[in-house]
């Protein structure tokens, strides 16, 4: 009771949640196709191409398609009076999810009693739009026959002479229009992963590596090894007592001293 005497008492908060729930509901979009030119309307040979049954008639019923809540999708019966792809159908055939399917880009509405060029797909035993319908005019009908891949049929039981209207003539010429490549979209690229900057740590480079072998000794490195430095004295070659012309100089010397004593303590 609360709530409905605040709603009561404040009709503008229904206005505001109405019209909140009014542009939410849009908001459901679908998703489009994606790529190169994707946004572009197709062509009239493409669409022969990607279609399993491209027809010429006229819709005589429509009733919803209970599959859909609501009524913005419904089943079409078709009359056919003149295939171009497809071949054989009968002369009534039924159309299954036409109008706009929440979540689809393809909004197919088909009005009673207005002629039109469908081209359908083929999901199981069912038909489908598989793209937006042309209108029913002379001059797309002699488009569609100058493509290479277009023939001309009426449904089953019908012929030029008794069906409810004479299909063009199917077109005999080399200059006809040939079917289109299809272009693959690729996938964008992944991105390259970003190189890891060095971490600001202390630690110390390791030792360069020892390339040579075990066993070996380095190429610059001498076979013996060098005697640490010893600085020498200019006395070292007169003192050395192993050395004998350096003992007996000493013991000249000696002897001479002696002699020179001597004789000064004799003439005394």
């Amino acid at each position: 009771m609360a709530r409905l005497s605040i709603v009561s008492n404040c009709p503008w908060l229904a206005a505001l949640g109405a019209t909140f729930v009014f542009i939410v509901a849009p908001c459901l979009g679908c998703s489009p196709p994606m790529g190169p030119g994707a946004n572009l309307p197709p062509t009239l040979e493409y669409k022969m191409m990607d279609s399993d049954v491209v027809a010429y008639g006229v819709p005589i019923k429509t009733e919803p398609d209970t599959r859909f809540p609501g009524d913005s999708v419904y089943v079409v019966d078709f009359q056919v009076r003149c295939i171009f792809k497809g071949a054989p159908l009968r002369e009534v055939i039924r159309i299954y999810e036409v109008g706009v399917i929440p979540g689809k880009c393809l909004a197919t509405n088909m009005t009673v009693g207005e002629t039109m060029l469908v081209y359908l797909e083929r999901i199981g035993d069912k038909l489908q739009p598989s793209y937006v319908q042309d209108p029913g005019d002379s001059q797309y009908l002699d488009e569609v026959v100058v493509l290479c891949e277009a023939t001309v049929s009426y449904p089953i039981g019908y012929g030029p002479d008794n069906n409810k209207e004479t299909c063009p003539e199917e077109y005999e010429y080399d200059d006809c229009v040939p079917i289109p490549t299809p272009t693959t979209v690729l996938p964008p690229p992944e991105p390259s992963p970003e190189p890891e900057l060095p971490k600001d740590d202390k630690t110390p480079p390791p030792p360069p590596e020892d390339k040579s072998k075990a066993g070996e000794m380095p190429a610059d490195t001498p076979d013996t090894e060098e005697a640490p430095y010893k600085p020498v004295s200019s006395n070292d070659e007169d003192s050395n007592p192993t050395d004998p012309e350096n003992s007996a100089a000493t013991f000249t010397l000696h002897l001479g001293a002696l002699l020179c004593l001597f004789l000064s303590a004799m003439i005394l």
